[in-house]
């Protein structure tokens, strides 16, 4: 399985179903990813109520998604795609990522929940 890095913050997001999308600069090229600890972003570059989540000690292991989806991020209106996503400024190119999250083979969300966040995400579409 390719790993796939994500900041541990959004990481934690992805966990717990508050988001369901990621940034990369290209589309990852395997469907099935195991989702480690990547870099972390600023405190400041994160919106006030997810800063807690900074620092949060989370298992390496046991963290997969399905690519569901990767869209240019310019097809997208960054002031939609802000209100569904934890960062204060989103990057300026590059690939955003639906991501199907589970842990130890579990789904974060249900279906009804999933389809949910993904049809936000996709009415952000310009």
């Amino acid at each position: 399985m390719t790993a796939f890095a994500v900041p541990p913050a959004e990481r934690y997001a992805l966990i717990e179903g508050e988001i369901v999308v990621a940034f990369t600069d290209r589309p990852p090229e395997h469907h099935h990813l195991a989702v480690i600890p990547g870099e972390p972003l600023p405190l400041d570059a994160l919106k006030p109520a997810y800063r807690r989540w900074c620092g949060i000690e989370l298992p390496d292991d046991g963290v997969e998604a399905e690519v569901v989806s990767t869209d240019d991020l310019a097809l997208f209106d960054p002031a939609q795609v802000f209100a569904r996503h934890l960062r204060i400024d989103l990057p300026a190119s590059g690939q955003l990522v639906v991501l199907r999250v589970r842990v130890h083979g579990r789904e974060v969300l249900s279906d009804v929940a999933f389809g949910a966040r993904v049809r936000a995400v996709t009415t952000a579409m310009r």
